[in-house]
């Protein structure tokens, strides 16, 4: 191993540990699909070579290529035919033609949606795990999440393909040990837990590389069947093309500056790392957030956390203006911490891009949205409501309960895992744009002048909590620096909103605003949801 490696750990197939629980904001362990890293090693791998050469043998014997793609049906249906073997032998020019059917990149413009349930009609434009995941052309992912059920995601992907996956480090693991190669074709990266090992890898981050273009997803959506067909969940999802040969590469966005500084921070080998290179990320429609786990300060400060999303609410200019309560910023959450008025004010201000917000305590314009215990009973849905966390000893005459707003989905009868912040003026958030939405993001990085931001929209993994966004400590005479503590790995992605109204738009993409409103505000005997 040469100088700044990353150490490989082989696992053996006769290796064994046992599960680990780690405190995550949805209160139950993010390893419970993961007995430990042998656990990929469990599934029967004659019987998974054994189908491989009954494929190998049927394609042979019908020397077709496999190439099915419709243009404008949902990727993932009706994209691999019944029986290979049924398809008519191809002569030499059309065996060619068929093999330039590659996967269509149908994202290029950028799409925020909820996910969609089993339940649900197909033309209400929800996206499945299957659209996103189209088989044809998937050469290799990159998939992080905090809870990953591994024998249903190996099911769901085409057999032999490159997957690494970034997930919650074992407690067992060696710290040190950052890549562990489970199989010839199966990565796992554990990325590195500062204080002790407290804290979370909670980042749901998919990178999928098709022939000919890369699939971006950043969203609150895990690795399990529950999040893709029980809960309600929230994903952007962006394809960007490869460069052409002749191209002249620019600078880099600072999307494709963030995404790899991120996976570099993670322990994600730098070769997987430099093919991101490959392809055009200048159409990015969004800025990346993302936390980190670890006490950060001056230049550094600015690069992770809330303090991140300040800078962003700074770059895109929001005009707060003298009169404070014209904005509302409305966050929903799955998870709730231990808050605090100070640390309300440090978000109220990150989310405004604002140093110092002249507001008295008690009076932020911000709406905190969880469900109410009560409002859980009455739907009847306790038992899909696990993956919503709030430790009732938090529940305290200091917790400022007069932020709390209920919360129910507005498309549908599920329970919310997705977080959202949205910021934006308070006249904007009445109207008919925001509560149908249909607010709107342009194209980026570059706005035009008539686009002046009226507010900005988030979603991702960050919950509510001073864990995932981080607590500021304040100079002091023995240290003069500001400084920003986080315990979690999080991503979340923010998009500024614009009107749209200025003139005929071919380049805006609808936000989806799942919340029911006007949301009902905690009453005196409510309490959060928890179990």
């Amino acid at each position: 191993m040469t100088p700044g490696d990353v150490p490989i750990y082989v696992v053996d197939d006769s290796t064994d540990a046992d599960s680990t629980d780690v405190d995550s904001d949805n209160g139950s362990s993010g390893l419970h699909h993961l007995a430990a890293p042998t656990t990929l090693q469990s599934l029967d791998r004659k019987r998974m070579e054994a189908e491989r050469l009954e494929r190998l043998k049927q394609k042979r014997k019908c020397d077709a290529v496999e190439a099915t793609v419709v243009q404008h049906m949902p990727l993932g249906v009706g994209d691999r035919p019944s029986s290979v073997c049924k398809r008519p032998r191809l002569d030499t020019s059309e065996r060619e033609q068929a093999c330039t059917h590659l996967p269509q990149a149908r994202y290029l413009d950028g799409v925020v949606s909820l996910t969609s349930s089993s339940d649900d009609d197909p033309a209400d434009g929800r996206i499945r795990f299957e659209d996103i995941f189209a088989p044809q052309g998937l050469t290799k992912v990159f998939l992080a999440a905090f809870d990953i059920d591994d024998e249903w995601l190996m099911r769901k992907l085409p057999r032999n393909l490159m997957v690494f996956i970034a997930r919650q480090r074992p407690a067992d693991h060696p710290a040190n040990q950052h890549v562990v190669q489970i199989s010839r074709n199966v990565t796992f990266v554990f990325p590195a837990l500062g204080f002790q090992g407290y804290g979370c890898m909670h980042i749901k981050l998919f990178i999928l590389w098709y022939r000919g273009f890369l699939r971006v997803v950043v969203g609150s959506a895990n690795l399990v069947a529950h999040d893709w067909s029980i809960i309600e969940n929230i994903v952007f999802v962006q394809d960007f093309v490869r460069w052409d040969a002749e191209a002249t590469k620019t600078d880099d966005p600072e999307f494709l500056q963030d995404l790899r500084a991120l996976l570099g921070d993670m322990n994600v080998p730098e070769p997987l790392r430099r093919e991101l290179d490959d392809f055009n990320f200048g159409t990015a429609k969004g800025h990346l957030v993302a936390s980190r786990p670890g006490t950060f300060k001056n230049e550094h400060i600015h690069k992770t956390g809330h303090m991140k999303l300040r800078a962003v609410a700074k770059k895109l200019g929001l005009a707060l203006g003298d009169n404070l309560s014209d904005w509302v910023i409305r966050c929903q959450t799955s998870s709730l911490g231990a808050l605090r008025e100070s640390w309300v004010r440090e978000m109220a201000e990150s989310a405004l891009g604002s140093e110092n917000l002249d507001s008295p305590p008690g009076r932020l314009p911000i709406s905190v949205h969880f469900p109410t215990k009560k409002s859980i009973v009455a739907s009847g849905k306790q038992n899909h409501a696990g993956v919503l966390f709030f430790a009732p000893k938090y529940w305290t005459p200091v917790f400022p309960k007069h932020y709390m707003h209920n919360a129910e989905s507005a498309a549908s009868d599920r329970v919310m895992h997705s977080k959202i912040m949205l910021v934006c003026k308070s006249q904007d958030e009445s109207s008919p744009k925001f509560t149908s939405g249909s607010a709107m993001l342009p194209n980026m990085p570059d706005l035009d002048p008539e686009d002046q931001p009226i507010g900005l929209y988030y979603l991702g993994s960050h919950s509510f909590t001073s864990a995932a966004w981080g607590t500021l400590t304040r100079p002091s005479r023995s240290d003069p620096s500001l400084r920003l503590t986080i315990r979690n790995w999080e991503l979340g992605i923010v998009f500024p909103l614009v009107s749209g109204q200025s003139r005929a738009r071919d380049d805006l993409v609808a936000l989806p605003s799942p919340l029911k409103t006007p949301a009902e505000k905690y009453g005196r005997d409510d309490e959060p949801w928890s179990e």
